[in-house]
Order: C-alpha cells, then sequence, then structure tokens
C-alpha cells in the first residue's frame, strides 16, 4: 500500500515540475507580461492540472494531522485506569476530567477523518477531468468533451428555462404535500424528492392518501412537463450537437493508428532522421516569438527548412499539409441551396429593376451589397417603378421561375460570400 501511494506522490510531483517549466516559459515567452501570460498560460485544462496537484498534497497533509490526531488518541485510551483499580481506591487518575479530554481528543480525530475522506472522494472527479484531457489529444476519444464544450451555450440557456419550471412544481409540491409529506416539508427535502421523482423513484401511494386528484393532476402535470418535454429537449440538445461534432471529428485517426504513428515517429527521432515537433516549436518561438502560434502568414517549403535545421523534405511537406488541412477545417464554411436562391432571388429582382429603368432612360448611379443584401440607387424613381421593388421572392418561388439562369444563381452567391466572409482571404495570406 504505502508503494503505491509514493508512486503516486512521484506523478503528482513530476506534473508539478511540469507545470512550473511551462509556466517559466511562458513568462519567458511574453517577457515576463503579466497579462499576455494569462492569456497564452490560463485555460480550464491548466486549471485542472494545477487542482490535481494543490488537493492531492492537501490529501497528504490532511491524512497527516489524521495519523497524529488518532495517535493522540491511542495514547489517551492506554492512560485510562482500570475500573477495578478506581472502584478499589487504588488508582488516583479517576476524575471525570480525563474522560471529558478523551471525548474531546475522540472528537477531533473524528473531525480529521471525515475531513480527509472527503477528499478522497472528491479526488476521483479531478482524476476524471484529467483523463478528458488526456482524450483531447486524440480525436476520436476527443468526440463527448468537445459535445459538451460545444453545447455549453445551448445548455446554460436550457438550464434557465428547466431551473424556473422545475423550482415552480418545488414550491407547488410544498404546498399540497408538506404538511402530510416530510418528503415536502421543507425546500431542501422537496427538490431532492421532485429530483427522484424525475428519475422514477417516487411513492405515489402516500401522495394521493390525501387527497387522490390533487396527486393526479400534479403526478401528471409534472411528468408531461418535465420529464417528457424538458428532459426529451435536453437530450435532443446534445445529440444534435453530438452528430455535427462527430461529423467534424469522423476524418480524424483512430486510436490504433496514432499509436502506432507515435511509435515511428519515436524510433525516428531515436535514430535522428526527423526532427520532434517541440523542437520545430521551440526555434519559431525564439525566433518569432509567442506571436508565431496565431500568425497566419504563408511560409513555403524553402523557407521552413531554412528555419529548422536537420528538417527532411517528407517531414516539412508532412507538416506543412497537415498546417493548411487544418486551417482548412477551422475556416471553411458551407452555404446552403436555401441561402444561394436567397441571394439568387435579391439579384434577379435588382438586375430586372436595373434593366426596367435603363430602358425607361433612368440613370443608374451604382449597383452595393449592403447589410447582406443588393441594392440599387437611381437619380429618380418614377411612381411605375415603384412597383417594380417587389419584395425578394422565397427559395420555393424562385426555383420555380422559367427565366433564371444557372449563371445568375452562382453570381449571387458570389456576391454576397464575397460581402460576409469578405475578410477571409487575407487572413489565408
Amino acid at each position: 500500500v504505502i508503494l503505491w501511494d509514493v508512486l503516486f506522490y512521484l506523478h503528482i510531483t513530476s506534473i508539478f515540475a511540469i507545470e512550473m517549466v511551462e509556466v517559466v516559459k511562458e513568462l519567458r515567452n511574453n517577457r515576463c507580461s503579466l497579462m499576455g501570460f494569462f492569456k497564452s498560460y490560463l485555460n480550464f485544462w491548466n486549471a485542472v492540472d494545477w487542482v490535481s496537484i494543490v488537493v492531492a498534497y492537501a490529501m497528504f497533509i490532511v491524512w497527516w494531522v489524521r495519523y497524529s490526531k488518532i495517535k493522540v488518541l491511542e495514547e489517551s485510551v492506554l492512560s485510562l485506569p482500570d475500573d477495578i483499580q478506581c472502584m478499589q481506591g487504588i488508582a488516583t487518575n479517576c476524575d471525570e476530567q480525563i474522560y471529558s479530554q478523551l471525548y474531546s481528543d475522540l472528537e477531533v480525530a473524528g473531525h480529521w477523518i471525515k475531513e480527509s475522506n472527503l477528499l478522497g472522494a472528491f479526488y476521483p472527479v479531478i482524476i476524471m477531468l484529467r483523463l478528458f484531457k488526456a482524450f483531447q489529444a486524440q480525436p476520436r476519444l476527443a468526440t463527448v468533451a468537445m459535445t459538451l464544450y460545444n453545447s455549453a451555450g445551448d445548455l446554460a440557456h436550457f438550464g434557465m428555462v428547466f431551473l424556473a419550471a422545475f423550482f415552480s412544481f418545488v414550491f407547488t409540491s410544498i404546498a399540497l404535500f408538506g404538511r402530510e409529506l416530510t418528503e415536502f416539508a421543507q425546500f431542501d427535502r422537496a427538490t431532492m424528492s421532485l429530483f427522484r421523482l424525475l428519475m422514477g423513484d417516487f411513492d405515489y401511494e402516500a401522495m394521493q392518501a390525501n387527497d387522490r386528484a390533487i396527486a393526479f393532476c400534479f403526478m401528471v402535470t409534472f411528468q408531461v412537463t418535465m420529464f417528457l418535454i424538458m428532459l426529451n429537449m435536453l437530450v435532443a440538445i446534445v445529440m444534435d450537437v453530438y452528430a455535427e461534432t462527430k461529423h467534424q471529428l469522423q476524418s480524424g485517426e483512430t486510436l490504433w493508428e496514432e499509436v502506432w504513428q507515435t511509435m515511428t515517429r519515436g524510433w525516428q527521432n531515436w535514430k535522428g532522421t526527423r526532427v520532434s515537433f517541440n523542437k520545430i516549436m521551440d526555434i519559431f518561438l525564439k525566433e518569432h516569438g509567442v506571436q508565431c502560434r496565431i500568425s497566419t502568414k504563408v511560409m513555403d517549403l524553402e523557407f521552413f527548412k531554412g528555419m529548422v535545421p536537420n528538417l527532411e523534405d517528407e517531414q516539412a511537406l508532412s507538416i506543412l499539409r497537415d498546417a493548411a488541412d487544418d486551417w482548412y477545417n477551422k475556416h471553411h464554411q458551407t452555404v446552403t441551396m436555401a441561402e444561394v436562391l436567397s441571394s439568387a432571388s435579391v439579384a434577379s429582382s435588382c438586375a430586372r429593376l436595373a434593366a426596367k429603368r435603363m430602358r425607361d432612360g433612368l440613370m443608374v448611379a451604382n449597383v452595393s451589397m449592403a447589410e447582406g443584401e443588393m441594392t440599387v440607387r437611381t437619380s429618380t424613381v418614377p411612381t411605375d417603378d415603384m412597383a417594380a421593388m417587389a419584395p425578394p421572392l422565397s427559395p420555393q418561388e424562385l426555383a420555380q421561375l422559367p427565366d433564371l439562369t444557372l449563371e445568375e444563381i452562382f453570381k449571387a452567391a458570389e456576391l454576397r460570400l464575397q460581402k460576409e466572409h469578405g475578410n477571409a482571404p487575407a487572413e489565408a495570406s
């Protein structure tokens, strides 16, 4: 048992050393700027590492105090006089003060035993979070964590609605059953009772003992609202994000492929035929600073090889391809058919209006995109032309137009993309 404890704290100490090295490195990269350090270093997973370190050492300190208090309690018990000697008057330390001290030592020891057990029960949750952090390194394993992260906003808004409805039922249950059932007598008891009811653990016979009709109405209303609607909406939110996240990560390598790739890279690094990625990042950080991590500057193969000594063509091309694919996956946005048809509807209406005005001898000033819609500015607009300013057609109506060409559709989509994502090419360069 002691061996496993020693190995555990050696592992915690190694995590502490790694985090300290990372802190020093980030401070150097940010030139001891606290603001830059906080932006580059502080994140959820680093916070999990530090919590695991602090709680682990706190467990050791509490265990040591617990052990010392138990030893004091044992000495107090062993120092108690014999009952027979006290009755015969042989022992002199038979007063109540000794027993009161024993009770005090017992209470203190029990307090530290409880604190030690609480820390020991909390630490597996931290280990679970560290496992989730480790899963981030593998796309297939990161699906669950990424699903929770991507759905956090929707879950937060849903949680507000859910809690508002749930606590409304809590106060209702206290008013209806609080005088007859101890499970609903107080707010905390009623909250736990309704949570158990939501999970299917409830005593309906006791609820209907006072008034069967009220118990029936309350049970039906609560189950329909909270279980059939709310919980299923929760599952729908999570599964919708899960399907999207799984689609994004389906191109990632499997765990077995990454294990083989890691072993191959380790063998190549040991032979000296490959440069480790950490060494490459250290070179770039030394030359360009921490800003190189977020830079979108395009580099070619020769520049990349000139920056990193002993870098082979195959490895350099592989890194550049992976970087390009990663940038594409993060910035690529698809356009739906409804968006294309909507854009084509606006473009077609504006083009027909401009042609009609030109036929009528009007001077067309310009055609521009403003707030996502195409507008035509002219010097004068006759009254009969105001009727031509019909609202854009819906995608369904647009699809049925016989005179709409495919060229108009794609031209409208191009104009809309240039308006909405006009900065994307600049970022890529």
